[in-house]
């Protein structure tokens, strides 16, 4: 049974930072010394790493425990968690070689529809520990 608690999850979003500023440095080298690459379509990978990898994955992370007050991670956003993941992945070794393409732009629509899912799992969630007046 795969098991994840909101520590790997900030753990991961972390990796996502580094994975963004060795992108950012590679970035840089363009204008250092000739780099074999498309500069733009490194960009495109770049930014969307830092966005929607660590800072969307940092901040689902708080959201997560400042509203739910738990460590453990439920299934439901466990399954949603990890399908993000895969589809950031995707978008990071689709971008560097393709720009938006076909399968990148796959993997960026696929995140925004888990994101879709996300929000209906937080609302859900929350409008039930909701206070009744």
């Amino acid at each position: 049974m795969l098991r994840l608690d909101l520590k790997a999850h900030q753990n991961i979003a972390i990796s996502y930072f580094l994975l963004a500023a060795l992108l950012g440095i590679l970035l840089r080298l363009f204008y250092v010394t000739p780099v074999s690459g498309n500069y733009k379509y490194i960009l495109h990978a770049h930014s969307h790493i830092a966005l929607l990898g660590w800072v969307y994955l940092a901040l689902t992370g708080i959201i997560y425990r400042l509203f739910f007050h738990k460590t453990e991670l439920s299934k439901k956003y466990l399954y949603i968690f990890l399908a993000t993941n895969i589809s950031l992945l995707g978008m990071l070794f689709s971008f560097p070689f393709q720009g938006y393409a076909v399968i990148s732009i796959i993997f960026f629509h696929a995140f925004s529809l888990l994101l879709l899912f996300l929000c209906r799992f937080y609302f859900k969630k929350y409008s039930r520990k909701a206070p009744q007046n």
